[in-house]
């Protein structure tokens, strides 16, 4: 955890080299399913984001972003003298992105920016089983590793920016597909939507200081008088 707050320092650093363009600090909160959405989800639960994104055009923007997703399972078991299954356990599952991104801005000039976005980086993921004491020898026999793996991000969402340009909101959904080892299962993926509010700060790319232009003095005629 350490490392990545210490490389997503870095490269919110390396954005902020340069002084030209904005730079915009964005943070909310997520729900992610793994393999489906609700109860067809094979893990759910919820998340916290972090980005960082220098504008090079009024459309486009490049940054990172980090995230903390914490996702659970049920398991459980349904006896014949039990009416409903009852839950036994519970598999936590914790995810830890570390990617960089760009995201597209179809237009610029409303309050409401619609944008799409593609992101790609590291994934870690971290396990952990919980079992009551009475079904401990119903364990799964299958072992969880924690692994970091690569993954890539499409994403639509529309931003709500004030007058000012400097405060907005943001809505995202998401689509991510994440490669693991054949022994974890191999490929899946994740379902999310994302909601936050962003700051923006430097100035602008296209923002060029004001250019004064100072009237011409009117021509001046003497009369003569003619007599």
């Amino acid at each position: 955890m350490k490392k990545t707050l210490l490389i997503a320092i870095l490269l919110l650093c390396i954005l902020y080299a340069d002084s030209l363009g904005q730079i915009q600090i964005s943070s909310g909160f997520s729900y992610i399913g793994e393999g489906g959405w609700g109860n067809k989800a094979q893990y759910a639960g919820s998340g916290i984001d972090i980005s960082a994104k220098k504008y090079l055009t009024e459309n486009l923007r490049i940054g990172m972003n980090w995230g903390v997703y914490d996702m659970r399972t049920n398991l459980m078991i349904q006896k014949q003298s039990d009416a409903l299954p009852i839950v036994y356990g519970r598999i936590l599952k914790r995810v830890v992105p570390l990617n960089v991104s760009g995201e597209y801005f179809l237009w610029t000039k409303h309050l409401i920016k619609p944008f799409v976005g593609l992101s790609t980086g590291t994934y870690m993921s971290q396990y952990d089983t919980q079992i009551e004491k009475d079904y401990e020898y119903l364990t799964p026999r299958k072992t969880f590793e924690n692994s970091i793996n690569w993954g890539f991000s499409p994403s639509v969402g529309l931003q709500l920016q004030e007058t000012a340009d400097r405060l907005g909101l943001y809505l995202k959904f998401s689509y991510t597909g994440i490669q693991y080892s054949s022994s974890q299962g191999g490929y899946t993926s994740f379902y999310g939507v994302y909601a936050g509010f962003s700051f923006k700060f430097g100035k602008k790319v296209y923002w060029r200081p004001p250019v004064l232009t100072v009237p011409k003095p009117a021509p001046y005629f003497e009369s003569k008088d003619q007599r």
